[in-house]
């Protein structure tokens, strides 16, 4: 899951005509994905693996369930061949179904996709915390000791993850991007945290939202319509309109659209990101009135903490589903 745009620090000089003079500009931007620490990046790659797996492996086990069902509704031989074809062939569609529970239970890629996604998204927490200047590392000290104070959180963050390996991707902890932007001022590292990370996350978060109620509606429509066929078909049935047990095929089928329905989460996941987009509103104000370094360093704290509270809840939900 992406949730963060933006460039590198930017210089630009124009020519003032007028009086002959250069005049240097400079526009501070927000951090890439590139610009994140190793643990981030490594973390997300483990993430969106697991996902991947999770949900091609399920839709697949879902597809062929609701497959050997139908082709059980109609024995199919070929000439004198004593031999279902269309019974054999649901056989091995149970089968792989069968193969895929059991790489599911094995392989465990959902726990990959939800530890990888509380991972990152903390490492991406502490990140911005660390480079804008945000408790616990407000600006003002030495260098190296803030360095090593954030390395020792990152360090501690890895230790209390539960994921159990993580994608092999190199790198370094504090990159170049994150020392610019904490080193600059406290103007421009406002300017960068409000565009492009509050800003993002909101758009990010709203964005989510309506999506996921739009999804949601649209399977509610789907085993809505199941429902209406599967009574239909069982009226025919029993009217002895029609004698092949496709009532059977259509109750197998909204079982898997129920199951898919689960391991999406839509309505769960669009009123999350629903409070999500509250709390990050909320945030935006002590955000625009923090005028100092002190005031600021608590403002950026609370506004991650709120993006915290949003993936605790995602991870507690997942985890429990």
């Amino acid at each position: 899951m992406v949730r963060s745009r933006g460039a590198d620090r930017s210089e630009y000089r124009t020519h003032d005509a007028a009086c002959g003079m250069i005049v240097r500009m400079t526009s501070v931007q927000g951090l890439s994905e590139d610009d994140f620490p190793q643990v981030f990046r490594a973390a997300d790659t483990t993430a969106i693996e697991g996902r991947r797996q999770y949900m091609s492996q399920t839709s697949l086990r879902l597809v062929l369930t609701v497959a050997a069902a139908a082709l059980g509704v109609k024995a199919v031989t070929i000439g004198s061949s004593r031999i279902d074809w269309a019974a054999l062939a649901a056989s091995v569609a149970f089968f792989v179904a069968l193969a895929l529970d059991a790489f599911l239970l094995h392989g465990k890629p959902e726990r990959a996709w939800y530890e990888g996604r509380a991972l990152a998204e903390s490492a991406k927490t502490l990140t911005w915390k660390w480079a804008v200047g945000g408790n616990p590392y407000p600006k003002g000290g030495v260098m190296l000791d803030e360095v090593l104070l954030f390395v020792d959180d990152l360090k501690a963050l890895r230790r209390s993850s539960r994921l159990e390996a993580l994608a092999p991707i190199g790198g370094t902890t504090v990159t170049q991007a994150m020392r610019d932007l904490r080193e600059s001022s406290l103007s421009e590292r406002k300017e960068g945290y409000l565009k492009h990370r509050l800003e993002d996350q909101l758009a990010w978060y709203s964005g989510k939202s309506r999506k996921s109620k739009k999804r949601a509606n649209m399977w509610r429509y789907i085993l809505l319509a199941l429902e209406i066929l599967g009574g239909v078909t069982g009226l025919l049935k029993a009217g002895a309109v029609v004698n092949i047990p496709i009532d059977a095929v259509v109750a197998t089928g909204m079982g898997a659209v129920g199951a898919w329905l689960e391991a999406q989460q839509h309505d769960q996941v669009g009123t999350a990101y629903a409070v999500a987009v509250a709390d990050l509103s909320d945030a935006r104000v002590r955000l625009e009135m923090a005028q100092d370094e002190e005031s600021w360093a608590q403002a950026v704290n609370d506004a991650e903490d709120a993006i915290s509270r949003e993936h605790t809840r995602w991870r507690a939900s997942r985890s429990q589903s």
